[in-house]
């Protein structure tokens, strides 16, 4: 792909922190980013976090084989939300479900549409972001955005987001 994709997420529950980084990995992003937010459900600390590198390792090693592609994305260390603005890009997204409740679902279409050579977007834990936490993103420079009508489940809306951004600059 011919941009830049940071990937910044939050820690969900049991596998599914795999499972994402597996699919986000053939769908192109070269770096992810683990969030220790407020309402991950999930409770690890940096240490506990970078025993589990090795295995994640193997993940991405694996799926940047099976999808051909080049080079492994980057795994970070776990960070908090006060860490984020080490991660931004020229497109920087936060996926918000109340920007959907409101009906505003432009800001991730316009984003995606403009010119930029590296994109972040940033997903929450099941149960979202709480608002102050969307509000110190904001602060950051960083867009929230709805990613539709619906409300998309933790690990599916990362991949939705990928899937959108790879195609429509396979478009170009």
């Amino acid at each position: 792909m011919d941009v830049d994709i940071t990937l910044i997420y939050s820690l969900p529950k049991n596998d599914k922190f795999e499972w994402v980084i597996q699919k986000s990995t053939e769908l192109g992003v070269n770096r992810i980013v683990p969030l220790l937010s407020k309402r991950s459900i999930i409770k690890t600390d940096a240490k506990t976090f970078s025993k589990k590198y090795e295995r994640y390792y193997k993940i991405l090693k694996e799926a940047s084989e099976q999808s051909y592609r080049n080079h492994i994305p980057e795994l970070t260390s776990l960070i908090h939300l006060c860490d984020i603005s080490h991660y931004l890009s020229d497109i920087n997204l936060v996926a918000y479900e109340e920007e959907a409740k409101q009906g505003e679902h432009h800001s991730f279409y316009q984003a995606i549409h403009s010119e930029y050579q590296s994109i972040t977007i940033i997903v929450g834990p099941e149960g979202g972001f709480e608002e102050s936490e969307v509000e110190i993103m904001k602060q950051m420079g960083i867009t929230s955005c709805s990613l539709g009508k619906r409300i998309l489940r933790s690990e599916t809306a990362p991949l939705y987001m990928l899937s959108v951004i790879g195609y429509s600059r396979e478009l170009k």
